[in-house]
C-alpha cells in the first residue's frame, strides 16, 4: 500500500481574481463524464515513473477541493514463462478522499480547473494493468500496458567451413544470412486428412557475408530470433539467438554430401527370467522398424520461406536384432534427430542421437509388450499399475499380467523387502474362486533385497502367463509389493465364452483340474476327483507361508473326497488351500472370518 499526500490542484492564468472572504467557489456544470483517467506518460515502459490523475469534474477558477489518496497494485494472473520479462496481469485498487476546505481566504483564478485526487505509482513490472476506483464503487476507469524498454544492439558473426578435425578455419563468402522471428503458421494440410501446423519464419533482414566470412545487423530489438545461412554448396541451417546475450556469433557450415550411419540393436525384456531371483532377461527382437527423423527445415529464400518437410529414414532389425541405416544428411556437426524403435504388440520406444559428418553412431533399444488394458492405484504421486495386453479376453486365452511401480514424485523412493520375493498377482473369479495365483509356489531366498526409484524412474514384473478356465464373466486381477498393501491395484478383466468348444460344467471335473469346494457347516474340504491318483493338500496364507500339510500324497480313487478342517489348526482370515496331484496344481481361496 502507498499514499500520495494531499495535493491542491491549480492551473496558474494570466487573470487573477479575488475571490470573497466567504471563499464561495462557482462550478461549471460539466457535459464531460468522469471520472477520466489521465496518464502520465501515455505509453509507459518499465523503465518510466508511471502517474495517474483521475479528473472528478471541472469548475470556473482554480478554487478547487485538494484529495488524500492511496493504491494498492495486486497481481491476479500467474503466467509461467520460459524468458523474462514475463508479462502479468495487475489490478491497480484507487481509494482517496476530499481534504477539508481552507477556512482563510485565497486568491482564486478565473480560469477552467480540473480537479481530482493524483497518484504516482513509480516504475511498474511489464504487464497488463486494470485500474478500478474503490472509493467510487470499484469500477474500472482505465486500463494500460507497460511495455519493455525498446532498446537495439549490434549482431555480428561469421560464417566458417567447419572444420572438424582439422584446424585450419576457411571462411565462406557470399553465404545469404537471414534474421527471422518464429511464428507458428496457420493449420496447413499436407496429405488427405493430416493437418500440421509449420513453424512460420518472418524474415526481419538480411545481408551476405564479406570475404571474411563476416555479416552484421546494425540495429537488433530484443527478443528471440533465428539466423537462416544459405550459402552454395553448403548444407543450409538455422541458429537459434537471443538478443542479447547473443550478439556476437559463429556459424560452421558442412559441405553438401556430409552423412553419417546410425546402428544400433533392438533387444526384448521380459521379467522375470525363467527361475526365481535371476534379473530380466533380453532376447534379440527380429523384425523392428527402426527410423531416423530428421527435423523440419525451412529454407529462407528472398522474402519469403520455402516448406521443406524433415525425411524420414527406416531399417529393419534381422535375426540378431541388429539394423544399420546408412547415408543420413548431417546439415551440421552436432545436429540432434530422433530415432524411433516400434513393432506392433510392443510399447514404442524413442530417443535422441547426435550426429557427425562421416562418422557411425550406435543407438540400442529395448522394448517391451504393450499392455494397452491397465488399472492405477496413485499413493503419494507413485503410481502403481496393474494391465494386460487384451481389454478382453475369451475363455481359454492365455492371460499374461505386468506390473508396475512408477515414481512420479520430486523425491526418491525406496521399498525394502525381508526376502527375494517382492511382487505378488492373484486372479480370482466371483465369488471367491482363485484362477491362479503367483505367490503360492515361491520359494524365496531368504535375503533382505530392496528397490530405489529415483524420481521419473519405474520397475516392472512381467508375471507368468495363465489359463482362465473358470466360468464366470469377470476376472479380478490384483498384484502389489509384497509387504505395501498400499501398493495393491486391481484390473477386472471381461472374460467371455469360448468358441471352440462347449464349456465343461463346473462340477464334472477332469483330469486335469479337481473341483474344490468348502463347507462352512461341516468344516471340511471337498475334492472331486476325476481319476485315481496321488494327491496332496496344504494350506497357506495369503502372504503366501505354508500354515498347514492336510494331506501328503495320498492316493485317492476317482469320485469325492472329504478332508475335515477341525483339528488343522487354521488361524481366521482369508486361506489358501492348493490341491497338487498328477499333472495338475488347484487352489481354492476360502475366508474364514465369514465362514466359520
Amino acid at each position: 500500500m502507498k499514499n500520495v499526500g494531499s495535493t491542491a490542484i491549480r492551473l496558474l492564468a494570466a487573470t487573477l481574481l479575488l475571490c470573497a472572504s466567504s471563499n464561495a467557489q462557482v462550478f461549471i456544470p460539466a457535459a464531460t463524464a468522469y471520472p477520466q483517467p489521465v496518464l502520465t506518460p501515455a505509453a509507459p515502459t518499465q523503465n518510466d515513473s508511471v502517474g495517474l490523475w483521475l479528473i472528478l469534474g471541472q469548475s470556473g477558477n482554480s478554487c478547487v477541493p485538494t484529495y488524500t489518496g492511496s493504491f494498492k497494485i495486486t497481481q491476479v494472473s500467474k503466467f509461467v514463462c520460459v524468458q523474462s520479462p514475463c508479462p502479468q496481469n495487475y489490478v491497480i485498487s484507487l481509494a482517496y478522499s476530499e481534504n477539508p476546505p481552507l477556512l482563510l481566504g485565497r486568491p482564486c483564478l478565473a480560469v477552467v480547473t480540473n480537479y481530482g485526487p493524483q497518484f504516482a505509482f513509480g516504475k511498474l513490472a511489464v504487464g497488463n494493468y486494470t485500474v478500478a476506483d474503490s472509493t467510487g464503487g470499484g469500477a474500472t476507469v482505465a486500463t494500460f500496458m507497460v511495455t519493455q524498454e525498446l532498446v537495439s544492439y549490434k549482431v555480428s558473426g561469421s560464417v566458417i567451413r567447419d572444420p572438424g578435425a582439422l584446424t585450419e578455419v576457411l571462411p565462406i563468402q557470399n553465404a545469404s544470412v537471414y534474421l527471422k522471428t518464429t511464428g507458428i503458421s496457420p493449420v496447413l494440410l499436407s496429405s488427405p486428412g493430416a493437418a500440421i501446423a509449420y513453424p512460420l519464419y518472418t524474415i526481419i533482414d538480411s545481408t551476405t557475408t564479406d570475404a571474411s566470412g563476416k555479416f552484421t545487423f546494425a540495429s537488433v530489438a530484443q527478443g528471440a530470433y533465428d539466423l537462416g545461412i544459405v550459402a552454395a554448396g553448403y548444407q543450409s541451417r538455422d541458429v537459434s539467438m537471443t538478443v542479447p546475450p547473443d550478439t556476437l556469433v559463429s556459424i560452421p557450415m558442412l559441405p553438401v554430401g556430409a552423412i553419417c550411419t546410425v546402428t544400433g540393436s533392438v533387444k526384448e525384456e521380459k521379467c522375470p527370467a525363467p527361475g526365481l531371483g535371476l534379473p530380466c532377461s533380453l532376447s534379440p527382437l527380429q523384425g523392428c522398424s527402426v527410423s531416423v527423423y530428421l527435423p523440419l527445415l525451412l529454407q529462407p529464400l528472398a522474402k519469403k520461406s520455402a516448406v521443406i518437410l524433415g525425411n524420414s529414414y527406416t531399417a529393419i532389425t534381422n535375426g540378431a536384432g541388429l539394423y544399420a541405416i546408412d547415408s543420413i544428411p548431417v546439415t551440421y556437426t552436432g545436429n540432434t534427430v530422433t530415432v524411433t524403435a516400434s513393432k506392433s504388440g510392443y510399447a514404442q520406444e524413442s530417443s535422441q542421437a547426435t550426429l557427425f559428418s562421416n562418422s557411425s553412431v550406435t543407438v540400442n533399444f529395448v522394448l517391451q509388450s504393450s499392455y494397452a488394458n491397465a488399472e492405477t492405484t496413485t499413493v503419494d504421486d507413485v503410481q502403481f499399475i496393474v494391465a494386460t495386453e487384451k481389454s478382453q479376453y475369451v475363455r481359454g486365452d492365455s492371460i499374461a499380467v505386468r506390473y508396475t511401480v512408477m515414481n512420479n514424485s520430486m523425491a526418491t523412493v525406496t521399498y525394502d523387502f525381508s526376502s527375494g520375493c517382492q511382487f505378488d498377482m492373484i486372479a480370482m473369479a466371483p465369488p471367491k474362486d482363485t484362477v491362479d495365483w503367483y505367490g503360492r509356489l515361491l520359494a524365496c531366498t531368504m535375503m533382505a533385497t530392496q528397490i530405489v526409484l529415483a524420481p521419473g524412474g519405474s520397475k516392472s514384473m512381467d508375471f507368468p502367463a495363465f489359463v482362465d478356465n473358470d466360468t464366470a464373466s469377470t476376472l479380478a486381477i490384483t498384484a502389489k509389493m509384497i509387504g505395501y498393501d498400499k501398493s495393491s491395484s486391481t484390473l477386472i478383466v471381461p472374460v467371455g465364452k469360448t468358441t471352440a468348444a462347449l464349456p465343461v460344467p463346473r462340477k464334472v471335473a477332469d483330469a486335469k483340474k479337481p473341483v474344490i469346494s468348502y463347507s462352512a457347516a461341516s468344516k471340511t474340504l471337498s475334492l472331486l476327483i476325476a481319476r485315481s491318483q496321488y494327491v496332496s493338500v496344504s494350506a497357506y496364507v495369503v502372504s503366501g507361508q505354508k500354515i498347514s500339510q492336510l494331506s501328503t500324497k495320498k492316493f485317492l480313487t476317482a469320485g469325492t473326497h472329504t478332508i475335515s478342517l477341525k483339528n488343522a489348526s487354521l488361524t481366521n482370515g482369508i486361506i489358501i488351500f492348493r490341491v497338487e496331484g498328477d499333472g495338475f496344481t488347484a487352489v481354492k481361496r476360502v475366508n474364514l472370518i465369514e465362514e466359520r
